[in-house]
């Protein structure tokens, strides 16, 4: 009994409407009128005149906007040869002339690689704003969609309006015979249907006494019979049981519909916290995967530092190794420079002293036989102002160093072409100048050239020992 009272309680009146073949009834409408609407397009021959004159053609040549690197327009016509240099505004203007003449005018955009994304939009919306997009617009697209959402509507409100009611009262009784309200479709039309006719019956009329019946042979002779009150009149007693008539139960009624409208109430509750339930649930596993996804980034962005700090260290490593190389090779070329440099000095102090000597040999043999030419007194006097306007020369273009006292002699040895150019500047072994004094009086014989020459021509002489005296400017 349990049993048949649990599936019943399974079974529930459905009230709502069914939607379905409407909508197959639509769709298949819809299909009859894709189908029939090309065919409905009415179409005849022509036979056009025949004229010996030529058609006309058409010019479509594209106005052509370049856009150029620093975001200067030009406008190139068809009819035109070179593009102009035009404004925004000016564009717009020409474009909206063009458009107004011409609606089939094309326009077409051309720029170069290295112009900027932003500069080729910002053209394309001044010919826009110029209306000539020849794309079709979205006004009637929108239109017909509204149009076609609109006709579904009034279907199914036409529909929900011609549909046949159907009001299902609530069952009288306590809740003991709650189970026997999920009854089956025929079992709930049965009882409907008793329902409605037990609602229709009228009061019966009281019974009509009947006679009752005396056999023929035992028939008294006829005896005046008082005619009965109609208040005494007997009642028989029926034969068969009446049908008791099912009287609704307001309260009951009443206590039905409360409690399942509370059962509704409760199973609704339940279903939003259901769903309420999965909504935390859902937005707790995004916000993880969120997290997740935010320390996969941080760990991927560490990892990225790291790599790059490691990357950056090894650079500075190698590149400190590469400058300490380069070091190493400069010392070692300054260290071998040096050493050749003493080479070369100390052979050229060799070969100054060897012409040194010879040169003395020289100047004693000449100085003894001028004497016996008779010759004049004059060379002496322009060989020391040779040497003066020499050491004026050098010492404009010597910085004396402050380990080099004043009055002290160096010689040098001074190789030079007639002209005053000099090859060479060699300090002889005994001077006294340390050796940044040497270098710097080398320095300034060299960058004094040309010495002087003109005038001086009588006592020139290629290689000369030259004695400079320090002294200030």
């Amino acid at each position: 009994m349990s049993a048949a009272i649990g599936r019943r309680k399974r079974r529930k009146l459905k009230s709502e409407i069914n939607v379905v073949p409407y909508i197959d009834v639509m769709l298949v409408l819809l299909i009859i009128f894709m189908v029939t609407a090309p065919m409905l397009t009415l179409t005849f021959d022509v036979d056009l005149p025949n004229s010996n004159a030529k058609a006309l053609e058409s010019k479509q040549d594209p106005l052509i906007v370049s856009v150029r690197q620093d975001g200067q327009l030009s406008l190139k016509l068809p009819d035109a040869k070179e593009p102009t240099a035009v404004t925004a505004e000016e564009l717009q203007g020409h474009l909206s002339g063009i458009a107004a003449q011409d609606k089939d005018v094309r326009v077409i955009v051309a720029a170069d690689r290295a112009v900027a994304y932003e500069k080729v939009i910002a053209a394309m919306d001044v010919i826009k704003r110029a209306h000539v997009d020849k794309e079709p617009g979205w006004g009637q697209p929108l239109l017909l969609a509204v149009l076609v959402h609109l006709l579904v509507a009034l279907i199914f409100i036409g529909a929900w309006l011609w549909s046949p009611q159907r009001n299902t009262d609530a069952a009288a009784g306590d809740p003991s015979v709650e189970a026997s309200l999920a009854l089956s479709a025929s079992e709930a039309a049965a009882a409907r249907q008793a329902l409605r006719q037990s609602e229709k019956l009228e009061d019966l009329p009281p019974p009509v006494a009947e006679p009752i019946p005396v056999p023929e042979d035992t028939i008294p002779p006829p005896q005046p019979i008082e005619e009965p009150r109609p208040q005494d009149a007997p009642t028989p007693q029926q034969q068969q049981a009446q049908e008791r008539v099912a009287q609704p139960d307001t309260k009951d009624q009443d206590a039905v519909s409360a409690l399942a409208i509370s059962q509704e109430k409760a199973k609704q509750e339940q279903e939003a916290k259901r769903r309420q339930e999965q909504i935390d649930l859902t937005e707790r596993k995004r916000q993880e995967e969120a997290e997740q996804k935010l320390r996969l980034a941080k760990q991927q962005e560490a990892d990225a530092k790291k790599k790059q700090a490691e990357q950056e260290r090894l650079a500075a490593d190698k590149a400190e190794a590469e400058k300490q190389k380069k070091i190493a090779d400069i010392r070692a070329r300054r260290e071998q420079a040096e050493k050749e440099a003493k080479l070369a000095e100390q052979k050229l102090r060799q070969v100054a002293a060897a012409r040194n000597a010879a040169g003395t040999a020289a100047a004693g043999a000449s100085g003894a036989a001028q004497p016996a030419a008779g010759g004049g007194g004059s060379s002496d006097d322009l060989s020391a102002k040779y040497a003066a306007a020499i050491q004026a020369k050098v010492l404009a273009q010597w910085v004396r160093p402050d380990s080099v006292p004043l009055g002290q002699r160096c010689q040098i040895t001074i190789n030079q072409l007639p002209g005053g150019t000099v090859r060479s500047a060699t300090v002889s072994a005994g001077c006294p100048f340390d050796e940044a004094g040497k270098r710097s009086i080398e320095a300034a014989v060299l960058n004094a050239q040309p010495l002087p020459y003109r005038g001086f021509e009588q006592v020139f002489a290629r290689t000369i020992n030259f004695t400079f005296t320090a002294q200030d400017r």
